[in-house]
């Protein structure tokens, strides 16, 4: 008798957790069109409009973590994205050649309404980036300190100029 109950009672903890695993998780399609500008840091004259397009399906964990399976265009590539890790950040890739190359890293909000890319070979004085959606560079910055805070936190950066 003692066995009976104690599967039952495996049997609804089980029933439970997978009720609450599958409510925590979203999954959104996505297919935007997000003005951007493209800038670089440390240099004020240097800005450019960009139009990024995002087609594709956001999965996203109850427990934290992130999916995207789709694409990304930004200006002449097809880009791919790994997995969000903390701080809601992912390598972006692209194909050339035969060859997968890295194109830098994405920060999303969780609506995936904004963003911000840093190319690759990034740096905080003069790293190029792009933000959606963004109508000049002071709306790209506000957006990029928005989405990489806790980046810049853990790697002792300021605010990004």
């Amino acid at each position: 008798m003692r066995l009976k109950k104690q599967n039952l009672l495996y049997f609804v903890f089980i029933i439970i957790m997978g009720l609450l695993y599958f409510s925590l998780n979203e999954t959104k399609e996505y297919n935007n069109e997000l003005s951007s500008i493209k800038y670089q840091l440390g240099n004020d004259s240097y800005e450019e409009n960009l139009k990024i397009k995002v087609i594709g399906v956001l999965k996203t964990s109850g427990f934290g973590g992130y999916h995207f399976e789709g694409k990304i265009f930004a200006e002449d590539f097809e880009l791919k994205c790994s997995d969000f890790v903390e701080n809601n950040m992912a390598m972006l890739t692209y194909s050339s050649d035969g060859y997968t190359k890295t194109f830098g890293q994405i920060f999303i909000n969780e609506d995936l309404d904004k963003l911000t890319i840093l190319y690759n070979g990034w740096s905080e004085k003069d790293g190029l980036m792009i933000s959606s959606p963004a109508k000049d560079r002071e709306d790209a910055l506000k957006i990029a300190n928005d989405l990489m805070e806790k980046f810049m936190k853990h790697h002792n950066i300021e605010k990004l100029k």
